[in-house]
């Protein structure tokens, strides 16, 4: 059975790990995290958007005969992710990598500590793969982060 983690920015069939998952060995764990509203100090409407949105796309999943294990307003994503393995000991999550950084790290400790584990997807929705877009970073292909040099404006002519 596989174990695939869905997060709210990753919500499509068309590309990722839910492009090629069979509904009937795959299990979608979707968390509505109330810790990750509070911290982005998201305005109410935002927040109803994001949890309709999660919960549409669990209900097209369900419908679509995927196993799905969707926390309505979970405390925090390591509670959801807690609790889906209790209820499916030792498993390891599979997780698209996600956009924002620090978040596959907490997500990967969260498993580890409730007993599981997480093995990263490669994210087909980033314009370039991890790999380029980290060797410009580090400066490996002559570019780097860099300032642009500020261009001044033509002299007038008079």
């Amino acid at each position: 059975m596989r174990h695939l983690l869905i997060l709210g920015d990753q919500l499509t069939t068309d590309h990722g790990p839910l492009a090629d998952a069979e509904p009937a060995t795959t299990v979608v764990l979707t968390i509505e995290s109330v810790e990750l509203v509070r911290a982005t100090r998201a305005h109410v409407q935002k927040a109803a958007l994001f949890y309709g949105a999660l919960r549409r796309f669990s209900s097209h999943l369900a419908a679509r005969g995927f196993q799905v294990d969707h926390h309505r307003t979970a405390d925090s994503f390591a509670s959801a992710i807690a609790e889906h393995l209790r209820r499916w000991p030792g498993v390891t999550l599979e997780l698209m990598r996600p956009a924002d950084r620090g978040v596959a790290e907490a997500l990967t400790r969260a498993a580890r500590r409730a007993g599981g584990d997480v093995r990263l997807l490669p994210n087909p929705l980033r314009l370039v793969p991890d790999e380029a877009f980290d060797a410009y970073a580090r400066g490996a292909s002559g570019g780097g982060w860099r300032r642009s040099t500020a261009v001044s404006a033509p002299a007038r002519a008079g």
